[in-house]
């Protein structure tokens, strides 16, 4: 498990970015690649990867957040890898020790799938809520005057 430093990310991004790229076609509405890569450049995305040997097998972005409450959370909007069982253990150490140091209340993996959220149950997470999302485009005709 091995923390990124901004400076690296272009030397890496080759590497990094085909994780990230399925996660951003499935955002594709809300966030472009290129805002994406600019964030992680800038230092906004804390990245953290899992390697073997010179392979990477998992590529995580995370943010901290500060609430109106002042509370704050480590939140993770893009998190995408393979063969889990090797590294999923070290990542949720990980993710507690900077929840931890960071003051954060909480740790947030938005938009996981379901495999992935029964895997992370094991760990002390939890399913607080389900995003329910509407396209609009495909259903407004039912609903327009």
């Amino acid at each position: 498990m091995v923390m990124v430093h901004k400076d690296e990310i272009v030397n890496l991004w080759p590497q990094i970015a085909p994780h990230f790229q399925r996660v951003l076609e499935r955002n594709q509405d809300t966030i472009t690649p290129k805002a994406f890569y600019d964030r992680c450049v800038r230092g906004d995305y804390l990245i953290i990867v899992a390697t073997r040997g010179d392979e990477i097998m998992m590529a995580m972005a995370s943010e901290l957040v500060t609430c109106d409450t002042g509370k704050k959370i480590l939140l993770i909007p893009q998190l995408s890898g393979y063969d889990m069982s090797e590294w999923l253990n070290s990542l949720v150490a990980q993710l507690y020790r900077i929840a931890d140091e960071l003051g954060c209340f909480k740790v947030m993996i938005c938009g996981a799938r379901k495999g992935w959220a029964k895997e992370m149950i094991q760990h002390g997470g939890y399913v607080d809520t389900v995003t329910v999302e509407f396209d609009v485009k495909a259903n407004i005709a039912k609903y327009k005057d």
